[in-house]
This record gives structure tokens, C-alpha cells and sequence, in this order.
């Protein structure tokens, strides 16, 4: 089935290198098209970067285990402030978080 695929591929071949329409489109449109398109990616995501809003997080961590350690230090990757009020009372942690 390859043998009768192979002479069609071929033919195909040689009309797009004959043809300069289509040696447009398939080279020289993608090399423009490629670096504006990723030029306003790089823009876009520079944009919602400065506009990401700076978060910060109260957590009482009565546990102090390893999960809880992972889950803190993963909110601090995500540029998370995070203040522990473990000492506090749930009520104290309240009016803290209300006053900051």
C-alpha cells in the first residue's frame, strides 16, 4: 500500500516547490506570523503579572505536621503572604485578620 502512496507523496512534493503561492504560505508566513504571535503572548502575560493582586493568608496551623508544612510553603510559591496565628485563639484570629 506504501509502494502506491510513495509516487502521489512524491508528485504532491514537487508541485508545492514549483508553486510560489504555496511556498508563501507554508514558509514565509509562519516565520512572520510566529514571532508576532509570540511577541503578544510575552506582552499579554507581562500585563497580568503586574496586575496580580498581592494576597495575604492568616492560618492557624494546630497541626504543625509535614502536609500542613507542604501546603504552607506552596501558598508562599504562589506569592501568598502568610501570617500564622496558631497562638491566637479562633476569635483573636478573627479581629486580627478584620484589623490587617
Amino acid at each position: 500500500m506504501l509502494k502506491h502512496l510513495l509516487p502521489i507523496v512524491i508528485k504532491e512534493v514537487k508541485e508545492l516547490v514549483r508553486d510560489p503561492k504555496i511556498l508563501l504560505g507554508m514558509i514565509i508566513v509562519p516565520l512572520i506570523l510566529f514571532p508576532l504571535m509570540g511577541f503578544a503572548i510575552q506582552t499579554s502575560m507581562e500585563t497580568i503579572t503586574g496586575q496580580q493582586q498581592k494576597v495575604t493568608m492568616a492560618v492557624i496551623n494546630h497541626d504543625k505536621g509535614p502536609i500542613a508544612e507542604n501546603l504552607l510553603n506552596f501558598l508562599i510559591t504562589l506569592n501568598v503572604t502568610v501570617t500564622d496565628v496558631s497562638e491566637k485563639t479562633v476569635s483573636e484570629a478573627a479581629i486580627y485578620v478584620q484589623q490587617s
